[in-house]
């Protein structure tokens, strides 16, 4: 994304610099612009690039300690006599996972990420405890699509309509667009960013007029919600 997005900077200037001196007001007008807001995207991404390493890299150390985690599980499974070095193994390995997201930053929690652990993983606990954990994840789940679900109100037939028809049902882009929009300050970077990164990716909305203007609709009352 940030390399497409310098070369769109370098395209437009080149042509802001050759054009020749005929040209009406407007144009240089229409153009700067352009060229406004498309350095105004690039540095808002050059400035969460730290962020976002730091996070792709505490990811990978949480799907990793998960694996390990599962690992100790299945081998336990297996087993008809449980090792003491098998009951050694997993406190570590917890603590690993709880030290990984206790640093993480403040950003949502991609779905994704627990799915394949909550679905392969299996363990035997006694009925209080497990009593307790879908307690607790109840009261998690919430938390994590807090922003999701308090400031951009989105129902779930336009969700659905926008992930058929504007991100080719691909409802993991769709996730990634919306995400993005939220790290955004302003109505304008958010527009922005739509228009010169996120239409390109899908033949720019063409014959889409209608879901088009229904999902912008959505972004304009995120950032401007009426009174």
């Amino acid at each position: 994304m940030i390399e497409k997005l310098k070369e769109l900077i370098e395209e437009l200037a080149k042509e802001i610099i050759s054009s020749s001196d005929n040209v009406q007001p407007l144009f240089w007008k229409e153009k700067a612009k352009k060229l406004y807001e498309l350095l105004t995207v690039y540095t808002f991404i050059e400035q969460q690039k730290d962020k976002t390493s730091v996070w792709e890299t505490q990811q990978a150390q949480f799907k990793s300690a998960v694996s390990r985690l599962e690992n100790v599980s299945l081998k336990k499974q297996n087993s008809s006599v449980s090792s003491e070095e098998d009951s050694l193994d997993v406190a570590p390995l917890m603590d690993t996972i709880n030290d990984i997201l206790t640093e993480m930053p403040d950003q949502t929690m991609p779905e994704e990420l627990f799915q394949d652990a909550a679905h392969s993983t299996t363990f035997e606990k006694k009925e209080a405890v497990e009593e307790e954990k879908k307690t607790s994840i109840i009261e998690d789940k919430p938390r994590i699509n807090d922003r999701f679900s308090k400031d951009l109100k989105i129902d779930l037939n336009d969700r659905i309509a926008f992930i058929k028809h504007l991100f080719n049902n691909e409802n993991s882009d769709y996730q990634r667009v919306i995400r993005q929009i939220f790290t955004y300050s302003t109505l304008d970077e958010a527009k922005a960013f739509i228009n010169e990164m996120v239409k390109p990716e899908y033949n720019n909305w063409l014959g889409k007029d209608t879901y088009e203007e229904r999902f912008l609709r959505v972004i304009e009352l995120y950032f401007d919600p009426p009174n």
